[in-house]
């Protein structure tokens, strides 16, 4: 009988789901992925969660949590040090299978962590999942689930490339993928970009290879993967936006300092830039009334 596995809809989701997806079902694991994210998701997970979460490690929770109650007794919670060579990710990403672990009843539940990092280069990651899809198969097997699989993820990440066009107005959104993709807790940004026909830009809809240039040109090199890609996404596109919004989750540590960065870096170019925080008390109403004042005065900005 085919195993199912919960996969919450949440962090490391939206940066390698279409992997994982191609990967497990080659595996011949099932898998069964929490709703959107939706209040009572978050409540839940904010409920429970320890004092000093950040919102995104709150909402992964709930998401567990939801997985749950819907009977689901395996979860798939990767362990992921690093996803780019000679890099970092946030440490919640370390340690989130023992966290995760913490809220589940010890028998009759388990939780599947393969290790994920890259920062010693594809070839050593690619051992590891290897190592872990030998675990339900032959280890040939396993090889070929992971390639076919890594390159089902590369296509995906290709199809995502969109060019800037400048005769639009233009905004250059940034922040973790988890916040930028996830429409509830961000109260519907991206969406709303639309709607008011601007052409709405983020760092992962940039190549790599574009991204990497522009974080040469800071004065340091930033070692946490997002940081990195959001401040050469920055560096890249000034001059080619007419504004940047920065998604920002209350009480991230890596985001304090990245905010700080953009915003500096963005005034210094003179483009006008918008920090917007979230935490799981943030209104729509809010979010929507600064947004909407932000996009009125780029466009008669570029009116004149």
């Amino acid at each position: 009988m085919e195993q199912v596995i919960g996969v919450p809809r949440g962090l490391d989701y939206y940066l390698f789901y279409p992997f994982w997806q191609h990967f497990l079902a080659s595996l011949g694991l099932g898998t069964v992925v929490s709703p959107p994210t939706n209040k009572a998701i978050v409540d839940l997970g904010a409920t429970h969660a320890v004092d000093g979460c950040c919102l995104p490690l709150k909402v992964y929770l709930g998401h567990v949590l939801t997985l749950a109650e819907q009977g689901i007794t395996a979860f798939f919670v990767p362990r992921i040090v690093g996803i780019a060579r000679r890099e970092y990710i946030c440490p919640y990403f370390l340690g989130l299978p023992d966290f995760i672990s913490h809220y589940l009843p010890r028998k009759g539940t388990e939780v599947i962590s393969p290790v994920v990092d890259f920062r010693r280069g594809e070839l050593a990651a690619a051992k590891e999942l290897i190592r872990f899809g030998a675990r339900y198969v032959p280890w040939p097997e396993a090889a070929r689930a992971y390639y076919s699989a890594w390159l089902a993820f590369r296509s995906w990440r290709q199809r995502q490339i969109t060019a800037v066009a400048p005769e639009r107005l233009t905004v250059l959104v940034l922040g973790h993928r988890y916040l930028v993709d996830d429409s509830f807790l961000n109260q519907g940004v991206m969406g709303r970009l639309h709607q008011a026909g601007a052409q709405a830009i983020t760092s992962y809809q940039l190549p790599e290879a574009f991204l990497s240039k522009g974080a040469k040109r800071l004065g340091k090199r930033m070692f946490w993967t997002s940081g990195r890609q959001s401040l050469g996404a920055l560096e890249e596109c000034l001059g080619k936006v007419d504004g940047v919004i920065t998604l920002a989750a209350f009480a991230c540590g890596t985001d304090s300092l990245v905010t700080d960065l953009i915003q500096r870096r963005a005034r210094q170019a003179g483009v006008p830039n918008l920090l917007l925080y979230v935490d799981e008390q943030t209104g729509e109403a809010g979010i929507g009334t600064r947004l909407e004042a932000f996009v009125d005065m780029l466009v008669r900005s570029k009116q004149r």
